[in-house]
């Protein structure tokens, strides 16, 4: 809950935490970590337009947790 927290302060958009967990985890996908970065990837295909501004939010908020 506590990065869900985190992660609302850095969205532009009132996004309810079920909206966040459906967006990334009802998706297939990806992860990869580098030494100096970590890489998500999340099908789009078959996703609305407003789903896939809401994951490009939650991807850059993810981003600027740092």
């Amino acid at each position: 809950m506590a990065c869900m927290a985190l992660l609302g302060e850095h969205l532009h958009t009132k996004v309810r935490l079920d909206c966040i967990l459906r967006i990334l985890f009802e998706r297939s996908g990806a992860r990869m970590e580098t030494p100096s970065q970590v890489v998500y990837w999340v099908n789009t295909a078959g996703g609305s337009l407003a789903d896939r501004r809401l994951l490009t939010e939650v991807v850059d908020g993810l981003g600027g947790m740092d």
